[in-house]
């Protein structure tokens, strides 16, 4: 948890500008997470995300396996530590 919160600071402070440059973000924004990281993301930050930004559609995805998120036309993948393939 402790290191997701660096990258999810990144994410806010990029939605912050990006807000004051086009006005408030709007659109969807695909997540791939493995169950751990889903599970973070659900009870810490989406409901956050949601109140700051309530005209993004969020669809995030947690299949149980890993997966190419580019392929598979997501905007981000986030996975714990012990989840990442070496």
């Amino acid at each position: 948890l402790a290191r997701l919160d660096p990258v999810l600071q990144d994410l806010d402070q990029a939605l912050d500008t990006l807000s004051e440059e086009r006005g408030t973000p709007s659109g969807s924004l695909r997540i791939n997470a493995n169950k751990s990281g889903a599970r973070i993301l659900l009870t810490d930050v989406v409901p956050r995300f949601l109140d700051l930004y309530p005209d993004v559609e969020l669809d995030l995805v947690s299949e149980g396996r890993f997966v190419d998120i580019v392929e598979k036309g997501f905007d981000a993948g986030i996975r714990l530590l012990e989840a990442v393939p070496k």
